[in-house]
Formats: C-alpha cells, sequence, structure tokens
C-alpha cells in the first residue's frame, strides 16, 4: 500500500511538473551581443559536448596515468599525487558530461519548442 501511494504521489508530481513547462525563450539578438552561436543548433551543441565531456571524463577517470601522458606531463611529475587529481579532475568532467544530457534531454527542447509558438 505505501509504495503505491509513493508511486502515485510521484507520477501526480512528475505529470503536474511536466505541465508547467517554462515557456521561456533565448533571443537570438542576446547570444549575437556575446559573441553568438552562429548556426548553431542548441540541442546538438549541447549533446555534442555533453559527448566530448563523457568521453573526456571517462578516459581521465579510468586511466588518469594515460591521461597525463597524453596532457604531456613528464613521467618524472607523473606520480600518484598528480595521477589523484586527474582521477578526481576526471570525475567532474564525466558529472558535468551527465549533467549536460540530461540538460539536453529536458531543457534545452523546452526552449527550441517554445520559440516555435
Amino acid at each position: 500500500m505505501k509504495l503505491s501511494g509513493l508511486l502515485l504521489g510521484f507520477f501526480t508530481v512528475l505529470t503536474t511538473a511536466e505541465s508547467r513547462r517554462p515557456t521561456f525563450v533565448v533571443p537570438h539578438a542576446v547570444l549575437k551581443l556575446r559573441g553568438g552561436a552562429g548556426p548553431l543548433d542548441p540541442t546538438t551543441l549541447c549533446k555534442v559536448s555533453s559527448g566530448l565531456c563523457l568521453a573526456e571524463g571517462t578516459r581521465s577517470s579510468l586511466g588518469p596515468k594515460q591521461a597525463n601522458e597524453a596532457y604531456g606531463i613528464p613521467d618524472a611529475l607523473n606520480d600518484d599525487i598528480q595521477q589523484y587529481h586527474q582521477k578526481n579532475l576526471g570525475t567532474g568532467i564525466l558529472s558535468l558530461g551527465v549533467m549536460l544530457y540530461i540538460v539536453s534531454k529536458v531543457c534545452v527542447p523546452v526552449v527550441v519548442h517554445s520559440s516555435h509558438n
């Protein structure tokens, strides 16, 4: 009984949040003032950025020694401490990639679709 009530509450909140999606639009004039995004689609840009962050974060997290070598750090400096920091940096980049992926699936379509209304 408790699980069904929890699921019912969860789906109620989810559908309520879905029906109240924001309808804001980022004007292209604002992007042009900042240097512009050019002809790039925001969804494509977000997906490509998330893919690059996921790839680099995975490489740095799982192979910090190899990542340090790719960045040109000499073997004398590629010690355990440097590898520890590289692994933590990779974990941060990996989490950024996950966050960008989620944004590309949830937030960016809202902006793109609402701009056509």
